[in-house]
This record gives C-alpha cells, sequence and structure tokens, in this order.
C-alpha cells in the first residue's frame, strides 16, 4: 500500500513537473516578437537611441497591463550602425531567422530608402518613427513612417515669411533627400508669399563641409532672411561664421541649429536671435513618464516610436500579424498619441507633429 501509495505521488510531482515545463515553453513561443532595427551606434546613434527609449517604454507598459491579448512584446534589436547595408542585413536576418512579420526602424532616409526593397520583396511590414514620407525614393504597401512629413513645415514657412515682411530670401542646405524636401518646402512658401530667391546653395557633402565660400556669396546678395537645413557639423560651422562674416540677414534654420548647442558643438550666445522651425512637442503625460523612467526629458522621436508600439499593439488586437492584416489595420488606426492624433487612412504617413517656430535667445 505504501508503495502504492509513493508511487502515485511521484506521478503527481512528475505530472507537475512536466506542465511546469510545457507551460515555461509555451509561455515563450506565445511572445509576439517584432523586429526593431535601429543605429544604436555611429552618427545617427543620438536618433537611435531615443527611439529605442521610447519603444522600451511602451513595451514594459504593455506587458505590465497584460501584453496583447494576453500575449507578451519581445522586441529583437538590431544594431545597422547607420549603416544602410547592416540595415538590409538586418531585415533579413530577422525575417529569415526570427521569423518576424513586423519591423520597426529605418531611422534617418539614408537607411529607409535602403530597407524598402527588401520589405517589400519579404512582405515584413515596417513602421519607422523617424524616416519622413516625402525623403523616401519609392513608395511600397509595406513600409509606413509614423511621424509627420516634411511638407507640413510650408505652413510655417509661410508664416515666418509674412511676420518678417520678407521680400528676399537665400537657402542653404545639404544635398540628400532630406534637405530637398526642406528646399522644396520653402521654396513653395517663398512662391506664395511672393518671396524671390536670390541665391540657392547646395552643399555635396553629407557634413563637415567648408562652407564659407557659400555663405560668403549668399552674404554678398543681401537677402532679407537665408534658410539652412544642414547636418549638425556644419549647422554648427554656419552659426560661427554667421558671426565672423557679420551677416545681418534674418535665419531660419532647422532644429538642428538648436541641438548643437545641446551638444556643446556651438554657444548660446553665438545662435542669439536665429530662429529655428521644430515639431510640436510630446504630451505632457509622456514626458512625465518619459522622466520617471529616464530621468531626463524625451528627445526627437521618442514619443513617436512609443506611438508606433501602441499602433502595433492596437492592430495586432483586431488583426493578428499576418502582414496583409497589418497593413488594413495600421489603415484603420485612429490613435490619440504621445506625438498627437495618429490617422493613416489612405496615406502611409500621418500628420501627428505640427511645426513651432522658436527665437534661440542668450539664456
Amino acid at each position: 500500500m505504501k508503495k502504492k501509495l509513493i508511487g502515485i505521488i511521484l506521478l503527481v510531482i512528475l505530472g507537475i513537473i512536466v506542465l511546469n515545463i510545457f507551460y515555461s515553453s509555451s509561455k515563450t513561443t506565445d511572445e509576439i516578437k517584432m523586429g526593431a532595427i535601429l543605429p544604436l551606434t555611429g552618427i545617427a546613434s543620438l536618433d537611435g537611441q531615443n527611439e529605442k527609449q521610447g519603444i522600451d517604454l511602451a513595451v514594459e507598459e504593455i506587458n505590465q497591463a497584460g501584453g496583447i491579448n494576453g500575449r507578451p512584446i519581445k522586441i529583437i534589436y538590431e544594431d545597422d550602425q547607420t549603416d544602410s547595408k547592416r540595415t538590409v542585413l538586418s531585415l533579413s536576418k530577422l525575417a529569415e531567422i526570427d521569423k518576424v512579420t513586423i519591423v520597426i526602424g529605418g531611422t534617418w532616409d539614408i537607411l529607409a530608402n535602403a530597407i524598402i526593397p527588401e520589405a517589400t520583396k519579404k512582405k515584413i511590414v515596417v513602421l519607422s518613427p523617424s524616416a519622413l514620407s516625402d525623403t523616401l525614393e519609392q513608395e511600397s504597401p509595406y513600409f509606413f513612417s509614423v511621424h509627420s512629413p516634411v511638407a507640413v513645415n510650408q505652413e510655417i514657412f509661410e508664416q515666418y515669411l509674412k511676420d518678417n515682411n520678407a521680400k528676399t530670401a537665400a537657402i542653404l542646405n545639404v544635398n540628400n533627400p532630406w534637405g530637398i524636401a526642406h528646399k522644396n518646402a520653402f521654396k513653395k512658401a517663398a512662391a506664395n508669399t511672393g518671396v524671390d530667391i536670390l541665391e540657392e546653395r547646395t552643399i555635396m557633402g553629407f557634413d563637415n563641409n567648408d562652407i564659407a565660400t557659400d555663405m560668403t556669396l549668399i552674404k554678398a546678395k543681401n537677402p532679407d532672411m537665408i534658410f539652412v537645413t544642414l547636418n549638425f557639423n556644419d549647422m554648427a560651422l554656419f552659426g560661427k561664421k554667421r558671426v565672423e562674416l557679420d551677416i545681418k540677414s534674418k535665419i531660419l534654420a532647422h532644429f538642428n541649429f538648436v541641438n548643437t548647442i545641446k551638444r556643446g558643438m556651438l554657444s548660446r550666445e553665438l545662435g542669439e536671435g536665429v530662429t529655428i522651425f521644430q515639431y510640436s512637442e510630446p504630451s505632457e503625460s509622456f514626458i512625465k513618464k518619459f522622466k520617471e523612467k529616464y530621468g531626463k526629458v524625451p528627445e526627437a522621436y521618442s514619443d513617436v516610436a512609443y506611438d508606433t508600439i501602441y499602433i502595433l499593439k492596437e492592430v495586432i488586437e483586431k488583426e493578428g500579424v499576418e502582414p496583409d492584416n497589418v497593413i488594413k489595420g495600421i489603415r484603420e488606426v485612429q490613435l490619440q498619441g504621445a506625438s498627437g492624433e495618429i490617422y493613416f487612412g489612405d496615406n502611409n504617413f500621418p500628420e501627428n507633429k505640427r511645426p513651432i517656430l522658436q527665437i534661440i535667445t542668450k539664456e
């Protein structure tokens, strides 16, 4: 009798062990896996890290609240090192080895433009929190920008030109899709407000260029204002040369200009009086949550990356992870997010971020 009882007890214990192993295994395989290809190193690493922090905050919140239909989210991160070739290789790895159908990534236009053909071929849905739709060289039903396009800035450019009674202008921009998209938006604003473009100077290198000659030529035309869209080191150089050359024209610059001040590349005194255009701040509730987790205020793209996860939560809850269903779900999303109201409709982008102007002061 004792032997029989012991046998029963051992069978019960064995059954519990087997159930625990099965439960643990099923719990792991029941995760909703998504890929994220971000430049965690390289020249775009600050933006990539900002995106990762937004993603991690959203995933933590959703998983603590029970996940998506009871399933936790798992993000498989790949660092493309701001190298477009690595972006493409990372997508292949995520699709073929990790078997994901959804990827977050394509930071900056150089990385987004590289990933689109591969995403289309492999039918992987890619959502980028930072690549702007009008900097993309091709369209794909599988690629979505979750950030407003450059074109929304046209309204604020027109406002600036009217408020400053500008009659003439000059343009200094970098020669890439991002720089050209901004130039085009400004030229439309100038045409709508009757402003003559006296000089256009396009900088051929990505960054670290000698722009002194270009600035000298612009100064000689004496425009009422100068529109500037450059990358970080060139923007810092512009701020210094503006003072050295004693340029009196009003300056309207991309928010890269103020970022050079934040990063210690340019003194605030040298930036005094420059007007920058930037996108609207995140919601107050997001700023509070972000500060509680990371001990700092969020920077560019953190809020959009956060919203990207909540978009996918809403879509997957209703449609699952099959690519065609995800695409259908994204087009139906209506979300009041940290970055504003998000609605795609027939577009592959929303207009959640709105442009604002800010004048740099000494303090």
